[in-house]
């Protein structure tokens, strides 16, 4: 198997391609990226979680917040769990899948103010939902509440999926706009069965971006420059992805990162230009760089492809590894059983820290931080 170094090594050589379009400067070429290997080491944040999917600080404070695959979202404050949850939507929470879950989490950008707070869950039977289908919804905390009531809930939009599988689940708020951008796959099974992927007339396969401020779409509002045209759902700003699991905004400029797991070969790594929506990243025409619906002479013309992504075999197991992660003097986190393990670099800890299996982060300084499957740590430096 490449390294992530290799991976990362060849997603910023091509990087020039995507940034050309924005005006910014062109990164450099692929020989000039290089990759060494740091002697960090893991430090267990916490323990006895169940099935933890996501963390994240929660805005103002030195807490963090660590959502559980069944429906809770755990207050974790000093390295402590407190013993009631933040919040509890464990009756609401369908879980039973390797996928399903509660799965996402961002705080408004006026947090502070209003305390709307957003989830991406999978939902049991419910008003007008099917069991098992994406929910996103906003709650709000009242001043500086220990707890939020499961009754502040507003359904701001649902998705019919049609398998366990493939849910993305991710969510964040852009830097730059303060839209909501909400990560889907393409619906399941294996291949992507249904065509979502290419499929502008649904939702599956797409990052969609929304104005939670808005209502002209009932409950949210749908902002200029999102994609148009004959019966394309107005809610998307790119296509053509399989499962983009986790995601991050680079808080200086508002570039997009998109982590996209793989099919059979290949990773993704999906950079965007802050504000160059209506991409098509590709699946399932494309897995990668690599042609797969049909497997050779497919169409690759407007698919900002950044190249060779790293090769996984062709049997990963049972789960999809999580794609890379990029956030300014974050941390990566691995889940261990019911624990999580950190990693200190620097000022990692006090920051933003995320849950996978591989992935990256930069550390703000014209270097990206690694983690292997292996346990190795990689640092690219330009």
């Amino acid at each position: 198997m490449r390294t992530l170094g290799s991976l990362l090594g060849a997603a910023a050589g091509l990087l020039a391609l995507a940034c050309s379009d924005s005006g910014s400067s062109p990164a450099p070429p692929l020989g000039e990226v290089g990759s060494i290997v740091l002697g960090l080491q893991l430090t267990r944040v916490a323990q006895g979680l169940d099935r933890p999917t996501f963390v994240t600080a929660l805005p103002g404070t030195d807490s963090l917040l660590v959502l559980e695959q069944g429906g809770r979202v755990r207050w974790l404050e000093n390295g402590q769990l407190r013993a009631e949850p933040f919040l509890d939507l464990s009756s609401r929470v369908l879980s039973s899948g390797g996928e399903q879950g509660l799965l996402g989490l961002a705080f408004h950008p006026r947090f502070s103010e209003n305390g709307r707070f957003y989830l991406h869950y999978s939902s049991v039977i419910g008003s007008g939902i099917r069991s098992g289908d994406g929910v996103v919804s906003e709650f709000t905390r009242r001043g500086a509440a220990a707890t939020v009531d499961p009754a502040s809930e507003r359904r701001v939009l649902s998705v019919a999926q049609p398998y366990s599988n493939h849910n993305g689940g991710m969510l964040a708020f852009s830097p730059s706009n303060g839209y909501l951008y909400i990560g889907l796959g393409d619906g399941g099974s294996g291949g992507d069965p249904q065509g979502n992927g290419q499929n502008t007339g649904v939702w599956l396969g797409k990052m969609l971006r929304i104005d939670v401020d808005a209502r002209d779409q009932g409950e949210y509002g749908i902002p200029e420059g999102n994609l148009i045209g004959n019966g394309v759902r107005p809610e998307i700003w790119s296509i053509g992805l399989r499962n983009p699991w986790r995601y991050s905004f680079d808080p200086d400029n508002g570039d997009l990162y998109i982590g996209d797991v793989g099919q059979n070969a290949v990773e993704e790594v999906d950079y965007e230009p802050s504000g160059s929506g209506g991409r098509n990243y590709g699946w399932n025409t494309m897995e990668g760089s690599r042609c797969y619906e049909p497997n050779s002479g497919c169409d690759q013309a407007g698919k900002p492809l950044l190249g060779e992504r790293e090769d996984h075999p062709a049997d990963p197991g049972p789960v999809d590894r999580p794609g890379a992660h990029r956030a300014r003097l974050g941390a990566r986190v691995q889940r261990v059983g019911g624990e999580l393990l950190g990693v200190e670099a620097g000022d990692c800890l006090s920051n933003e820290v995320q849950l996978g299996v591989c992935g990256a982060v930069a550390l703000g300084d014209d270097r990206v931080l690694g983690f292997e499957d292996d346990g190795a740590v990689t640092v690219d430096e330009q």
